[in-house]
């Protein structure tokens, strides 16, 4: 039962990180933004509309299905108009943040094959092959609750709470002339290594119960492009 509650506590951290982390393409957001400075009142006003908008779907969902509720919500709900209705909105919502989300990846790609930054071929192949992989990805491992959990209590765990806090401890402690040495309070050092703990305990077990709900011996689905019937099946 222990074992059962660790493997839920963790899979479900990994996908609270996955909802709430948008730190890692925040240096590209607020650099794009036209008044920078007032990126802090954005994030507030964009974490508060997720937390009601996640809030009452996930209590509901809960109530209604109980410990049936799946990954995905839509798959216990009956086809219909509100069913149709949501799937529809769901789609517009990747097609306008999914570019968004992937920009700092393609700007990174792009700057290791110095590609250059106008409107160009090279671009656009580098930019197909990205969303190449990713098509394939999704298409081999079909338990996306699973990777989710796995990218929230892996990459994200580090990008969210471990590496800024120890970052901004070892900034604090460096001296340049654009950033001169600081003296932290106590309680915001002890306030970044509980941080940098409780994250670390999470990342483990919560990989690994995330690999294992992916490479486990009843995980394995033939993906559609190796077999159509048995994938639809």
């Amino acid at each position: 039962m222990l074992l059962l509650r660790q493997y839920g506590y963790s899979l479900a951290m990994g996908s609270f990180t996955w909802a709430f982390t948008g730190h890692p393409i925040f240096p590209t957001l607020q650099n794009d933004m036209v008044q920078p400075e007032k990126f802090k009142f954005s994030i507030f006003i964009a974490f508060t509309t997720i937390l009601l908008m996640y809030v009452p779907v996930s209590l509901l969902g809960y109530l209604a299905y109980g410990g049936n509720l799946l990954d995905n919500v839509l798959l216990n709900m009956p086809d219909g108009p509100v069913t149709y209705t949501v799937q529809v909105l769901i789609i517009v919502h990747l097609l306008c943040a999914f570019t968004i989300v992937i920009n700092p990846l393609s700007q990174e790609l792009e700057e290791i094959l110095n590609t250059p930054r106008h409107f160009n071929v090279y671009r656009c192949l580098a930019r197909t092959v990205i969303m190449l992989l990713v098509l394939f990805i999704a298409e081999t491992v079909p338990h996306f609750g699973s990777v989710l959990s796995l990218v929230g209590s892996s990459t994200l765990m580090l990008l969210t709470f471990i590496l800024p806090c120890l970052f901004y401890e070892v900034l604090s402690r460096t001296e340049s002339d654009h950033c001169p040495t600081r003296s932290l309070p106590f309680h915001i050092h002890v306030i970044n290594y509980e941080i940098i703990f409780l994250a670390v305990v999470f990342l483990a077990i919560g990989s690994y119960f995330s690999v294992y709900n992916i490479v486990g011996p009843d995980a394995f689905t033939v993906p559609c492009y190796v077999n159509v019937t048995l994938a639809g099946g």
